[in-house]
């Protein structure tokens, strides 16, 4: 250490400087910047050392033409302070390249990016990046990876709309769907409602075959892209993960809008009889949520009394939007089906908006009847042979002009005359603020004139009763 201090080496001639081992310099020549040969120039080094004259370290000047590598495959101060090699610089078996390479996140070689050595990163960019070959250190490259399963509770979290079993509790069964039993029943933490909820569950009931399980899978993803609408019986979740697969609705109280009709008909000793403006509302309330269903490209194509549910505070909900359907089903699972059908549905069985919009008009003519059975003393043979002559159902005594013109508005021969849903619930809007208040005058209702036939059709799945 006294003679680093000292700058002089000990017991060395003046003109001879000391080199060690390690094929070094003196600190005077590092000081005054000369190597201590004469002249002053820069000597070789010890291949041993592989490093460089302090001359050239301190005045940047260039290396020797062909500065041979060390052991340890390095490169010189000089060139790793300037980026630079010489004319042939030594390739190390470890690949190492110039600090300026390394920072700039290029390889040793033209600016491309060399192999790296074995286990190790090729730039420093890459190690950042945890990217580049070798990027797995020596000690991690045999050890296992562990890899956990998917549990229940990480594909239901998954899927929003997935419901756990355990949350569901059945209580009874209320009606018989298309796809099997829909029951009335409990959901706990349900669609971001906490505690308690009544529901209404279809299930798919088992077994069953492979068709009507993909219908109930797809109408279940048509569900799923509906928003929240006040007057559609919306989707609160699901459950696909185990047999039975089911679907779980909002709860319509007061049951179907054709129950409620037919039990408050007028001379009711039982119900209390809907009032012109309660009717009007439930047609307008039908309209408003078809032309929401509509606008998302959906045909119900089974359009009746018996298919809208009551909510809370009675508002009327629109079920079964998205049941897929063969085209003549309405046909050929009963004989009531025909009556709600436009022209074209029967001739051709296309089923469309226009379609949904003749269906409407039957619907408002059930509403004003008090759910009675459209086209009363006809079959359905009849009503078909009947309505490609142009016939259509006449004025009930109880209705008024204004409101029968709406129902007429439907059932045009050219479906592109017939009016939009949006029309329909604005028109009858203007008539419940128009002051007038017996569009349906309940005391001339005539019950010998309507006729109510069941229906044998299985309910369909969120008709509750």
């Amino acid at each position: 250490m006294a003679q680093a201090t000292a700058g002089k080496g000990q017991q060395q001639p003046s003109g001879q400087p000391q080199r060690g081992q390690a094929a070094g310099v003196t600190v005077q020549q590092v000081m005054s910047g000369k190597s201590g040969t004469p002249g002053g120039q820069a000597q070789p080094v010890s291949p041993r050392g592989g490093g460089l004259t302090a001359q050239q370290a301190m005045a940047g000047g260039k290396a020797a033409a062909n500065p041979p590598a060390g052991a340890g495959g390095g490169v010189t101060v000089q060139q790793a302070m300037g980026g630079k090699q010489g004319a042939n610089p030594a390739t190390s078996p470890r690949g190492a390249m110039s600090m300026e390479q390394a920072v700039a996140g290029k390889g040793a070689k033209g600016g491309v990016a060399q192999p790296a050595a074995e286990g190790g990163y090729k730039t420093l960019e890459q190690a950042a990046s945890k990217k580049g070959q070798g990027a797995v250190s020596p000690r991690s490259q045999n050890q296992p990876t562990l890899k956990r399963e998917k549990s229940e509770v990480d594909e239901i979290s998954e899927n929003f709309w997935e419901v756990p079993k355990e949350s569901l509790q059945l209580v009874s069964t209320v009606a018989l769907g298309t796809y099997g039993p829909v029951w009335r029943g409990k959901a706990w933490d349900i669609s971001g409602r906490d505690g308690m909820t009544l529901v209404a569950v279809k299930e798919l009931k088992q077994p069953t075959s492979n068709v009507a399980k993909m219908a109930f899978m797809k109408e279940l993803e048509v569900m799923k892209s509906l928003q929240k609408h006040p007057y559609v019986v919306n989707l609160l979740g699901c459950c696909t993960y185990y047999d039975p697969a089911s679907m779980v609705f909002e709860y319509a109280p007061h049951g179907s809008l054709l129950d409620h009709l037919r039990k408050n008909r007028p001379q009711s000793p039982s119900g209390k009889t809907p009032t012109s403006g309660e009717l009007v509302t439930f047609a307008m309330q039908v309209a408003k949520g078809m032309a929401y269903l509509s606008r998302q490209k959906i045909v119900h194509g089974d359009l009746t009394t018996r298919n809208i549910l009551l909510g809370q505070r009675m508002v009327c909900k629109v079920s079964n939007a998205a049941r897929v359907r063969n085209v003549v089903e309405n046909v050929a699972e009963g004989r009531l089906g025909i009556r709600w059908m436009s022209p074209e549905s029967i001739c051709a069985s296309v089923y469309t908006t226009m379609s949904d919009i003749w269906s409407f008009g039957i619907l408002m003519w059930e509403i004003v009847t008090y759910g009675s059975t459209p086209y009363p003393g006809m079959s359905a043979r009849e009503v078909s042979n009947r309505l490609k002559v142009g016939y259509r159902m006449e004025r009930p005594e109880h209705c008024s002009p204004e409101l029968y013109s709406v129902m007429q508005a439907c059932w045009d021969d050219n479906p592109k005359k017939r009016p939009s849903f949006r029309t329909l619930s604005l028109d009858l809007e203007k008539l419940l603020t128009s002051g007038k208040t017996d569009h349906v005058d309940a005391s001339k209702y005539d019950k010998t004139k309507y006729k109510d036939l069941d229906d044998h059709r299985p309910h369909t799945p969120g008709t509750v009763k």
